[in-house]
């Protein structure tokens, strides 16, 4: 199996007992809920979450290119869970792989990650990778010419609550183990990329066309993030 079809692999399992223990958690509520009710409590009073305990999205802010220099794709993160540079990584990431801008992919992706994907795909280099990326976007997906312009996080989970040691498995084959040595922060981020069509005008959602979110995990290795 390629290290891309092993990470993603990785992904969903991840996702999904998120999403297990996301049902799990809302059945809780729903019982202490009743239990208020039965007190004659105030759901007001007590069913009020602090901040830090709400989920992903209570506190929204935005990154936009015209308020902000760096910014080449603007977007919408949790504050709580990404940072203002971890939000514009993921929009050069867009940014590159509808652009086919190879120096801004490089930038945000690890030089080592990038020549292996460019190995294992059988790519001429990162050019081309990108190339190809773009036109099967555009060929299954969206249908006409396309550029992404918007970054919508919809999740994220940190290593402080969840295992990536399957992750750090399948990147260190890519990577060795001297890289994971080096890693001291750990994000799986959810998103979906809202793109405008060229021809026709109109801003969509790739989500709504390909019918599941963008996975990426953003590593911090020796104070740089690094997006797989």
């Amino acid at each position: 199996m390629s290290f891309l079809k092993k990470l993603t692999a990785v992904m969903l399992s991840t996702l999904m007992l998120v999403s297990v223990a996301g049902c799990g958690e809302k059945e809780d509520n729903k019982d202490d809920n009743k239990a208020n009710l039965a007190k004659g409590d105030s759901i007001g009073e007590d069913q009020t979450l602090k901040e830090n305990n709400m989920p992903y999205g209570a506190t929204v802010s935005k990154v936009l290119p015209k308020e902000n220099n760096n910014c080449r794709v603007g977007g919408e993160y949790d504050t709580r869970f990404l940072s203002e540079e971890e939000l514009i990584m993921l929009g050069d990431y867009a940014y590159a792989l509808s652009t086919g801008d190879t120096q801004v992919f490089e930038s945000v992706v690890h030089p080592d990650y990038v020549k292996n994907i460019i190995q294992e795909g059988g790519y001429a280099d990162s050019a081309d990778y990108l190339k190809k990326m773009y036109e099967s976007i555009r060929d299954t997906y969206i249908g006409e010419e396309f550029e992404f312009d918007y970054v919508l996080t919809t999740n994220c989970l940190v290593d402080e609550d969840n295992d990536f040691s399957s992750a750090d498995i399948v990147i260190a084959e890519a990577l060795g183990d001297d890289f994971i040595k080096t890693v001291t922060t750990r994000k799986l981020v959810t998103l979906d990329f809202l793109y405008t069509l060229k021809e026709s005008g109109g801003s969509y959602s790739l989500y709504n066309r390909q019918l599941s979110y963008i996975n990426l995990y953003i590593y911090e290795a020796d104070g740089k993030l690094y997006i797989f």
